[in-house]
């Protein structure tokens, strides 16, 4: 992982814990869906350049459905997971999608394990995050504007302050504090890079000491 970016290997930590609970497997599926994927119609499709994702949302889809299929990937090397026709139209009814506008169903929610989940499939869907020396800053990105102030109360619940922006059509949750970015990653599970954003962290403030001394 030398040359892997931050973003990358908080990504490839999260998306190899276990699944443990079949309802936070529904709730991480809904986090990816809602911040990753296109719904037109009876398709479900993710696009990514993480095949850690692609993979991810397949292990879910099989866990939670006994759904097998695998990524196609190509020449350019996004990886595609797509559901399609009655299969697409179930996962949805099933993961409370399938109304409009869509939402983040309360019983999706209820409990803190699931709300960990949900913000964790956000952050694979479509989560960015600077690597630590060279600044602050993550951000999620949905095309639903009606799924913002539920993202925003999980994001609360975890003391993580946010705000979103509208950026050519999709709204951009964005957070700069560093405290809050640890929280999120902790919240979200990636325990490891948590501890070296804290050390790189820790490491910038005693360079910083050191150079106005």
């Amino acid at each position: 992982m030398r040359n892997m970016s931050f973003a990358s290997k908080v990504k490839n930590e999260v998306s190899k814990l276990e699944l443990e609970e079949i309802c936070c497997t529904r709730s991480e599926l809904v986090g990816i869906i809602c911040f990753g994927a296109q719904i037109f119609g009876d398709i479900i499709k993710i696009n990514t350049e993480h095949e850690c994702v692609a993979m991810r949302m397949c292990t879910l889809l099989e866990r939670l459905y006994n759904y097998k299929t695998e990524p196609a990937k190509s020449p350019s090397g996004i990886y595609t997971v797509a559901v399609c026709g009655a299969d697409a139209l179930k996962f949805l009814r099933d993961m409370r999608l399938a109304s409009v506008p869509i939402r983040l169903d309360d019983e999706i929610i209820r409990r803190p394990c699931c709300k960990s989940a949900v913000a964790r499939g956000a952050f694979l869907g479509s989560g960015s995050v600077s690597d630590p020396e060279k600044g602050y800053h993550l951000e999620l990105v949905t095309g639903y504007y009606t799924l913002c102030k539920d993202f925003a109360n999980i994001l609360e619940y975890f003391g993580v302050g946010s705000k979103f922006i509208n950026r050519k059509g999709n709204y951009v949750f964005y957070i700069k504090d560093s405290q809050q970015i640890q929280d999120f990653l902790a919240a979200i599970g990636a325990h490891s890079q948590m501890m070296e954003f804290v050390n790189v962290k820790i490491e910038k403030e005693v360079r910083n000491a050191t150079n106005r001394l």
